[in-house]
């Protein structure tokens, strides 16, 4: 049995608390969280949380880290990623085994992290990190639904059989047919499990439904795909795929950049809203788009908030605690205290993992410390030092 104090311990509930004492018993197993200081505790200066949550990452672009320019907008990112991706010459088993090994090092315990392909199923096996593989598919050519949709099923298959944690979800409004979406839905509506989609992270996606116009449009039709079928909705891009939503599935909508208060109106209004978790990925905002979403608008209407990493491909680090920093810089009126909830504890709770992502009796988060932190900061000095 191990205990440990410092100068702040997150509860279960989302408190900083001062004078409390973390109690572990050998298999790492949390005991209890006490009120009071005893000398034989371990001290650790700065802040004892569980460990973070990165609900949303790509572990398979982790060899494109300073491959992409940034500040080119959503259409330019995916051009100089389509670029990067037909000349890659990089190891990208040793980047992704470097990438997994820096996210436990820097306190992640968990990760959702969307696939592609198999590549990162070998070291998910045996990792250290709890991972859930989001079997990402598209395509914006109805006739190609049914085959992309098979060959994702193959995929799911095979991530279930290689580490268990899986789900098939679409890549995001814009890269996916109706045709898709319907395959997509009607799977889970059969096997309801957890649904993720890149949402709103440029304004160019909300033009391209609303009016049938914009740089993603435009982008589609200059590399010759045919987008004739494709008609305006007059409504944005949340609002109009909304009905491919599974019934009784949890949504978890990734980037968030130009969602603003109708969009969580419309989320309330349509009985979505309790179902919906929000990822923000952060610094891959400011990578792409040079613009962040509206996290204190998003705080105020209370929508369950997670935190994401993106991959190297639009990031310098995944480290959950560069993008809360990132927030904090941005919004100072929001606590530390929720910061560290959305990094811990509401991730969990979409993953439905009970075990990870606080204090409680019986459970097995991780511990970390994040020095040079206090109860109203986390600064550029700040880090991540894992205890356990």
């Amino acid at each position: 049995m191990r205990k440990f104090s410092a100068d702040f311990i997150l509860s279960p509930d989302g408190r900083l608390l001062r004078d409390h004492t973390l109690v572990v018993g050998d298999d790492h197993q949390i005991l209890d969280l006490l009120a009071s200081n005893f000398e034989d505790a371990e001290f650790q200066s700065g802040i004892l949380s569980p460990g973070f949550v990165n609900t949303h990452c790509h572990l398979e672009l982790s060899h494109f880290k300073n491959k992409i320019s940034s500040n080119t907008g959503l259409d330019g990112f995916i051009n100089e990623f389509v670029r990067a991706r037909k000349s890659e010459d990089s190891d990208s088993m040793s980047a992704i085994e470097e990438a997994n090994k820096l996210m436990w090092e820097k306190g992640i315990q968990a990760v959702g992290d969307i696939c592609n392909n198999d590549s990162t199923f070998a070291i998910k096996n045996k990792s250290k990190i709890r991972y859930h593989s989001f079997i990402e598919i598209f395509s914006m050519q109805k006739e190609e639904a049914e085959k992309t949709f098979s060959d994702g099923i193959s995929l799911l298959k095979k991530a279930i059989a290689s580490h268990q944690n899986a789900s098939l979800i679409p890549h995001a409004p814009y890269s996916s047919s109706s045709k898709l979406f319907e395959l997509i839905k009607t799977y889970h509506q059969q096997k309801p499990s957890l649904w993720s989609i890149h949402n709103q992270e440029s304004e160019s996606e909300n033009e391209m439904f609303v009016h049938r116009s914009g740089k993603l449009l435009n982008m589609f039709t200059q590399k010759g795909i045919d987008m004739s079928w494709f008609s305006s909705t007059g409504a944005n891009s949340l609002q109009t795929i909304s009905k491919y939503f599974p019934l009784k599935s949890k949504i978890l909508l990734v980037h968030n950049t130009f969602t603003n208060v109708s969009d969580i109106k419309f989320l309330k209004e349509n009985n979505f809203f309790d179902r919906v978790w929000l990822s923000l990925c952060s610094k891959a905002n400011l990578f792409i788009e040079g613009q962040l979403p509206d996290v204190a608008m998003l705080q105020e209407q209370n929508c369950r908030i997670t935190i994401g990493t993106d991959s190297l491909a639009s990031n310098n680090t995944l480290s959950v605690l560069d993008e809360l920093i990132e927030i904090q810089n941005a919004f100072p009126d929001i606590s530390v205290e929720s910061l560290l909830t959305f990094a811990t504890k509401n991730g969990a709770e979409y993953f439905g993992w009970n075990d990870l992502g606080s204090f409680t009796r019986n459970t097995k988060p991780g511990i970390i410390n994040i020095i040079n932190s206090s109860n109203k900061n986390l600064g550029k000095n700040s880090q991540v030092i894992r205890i356990i």
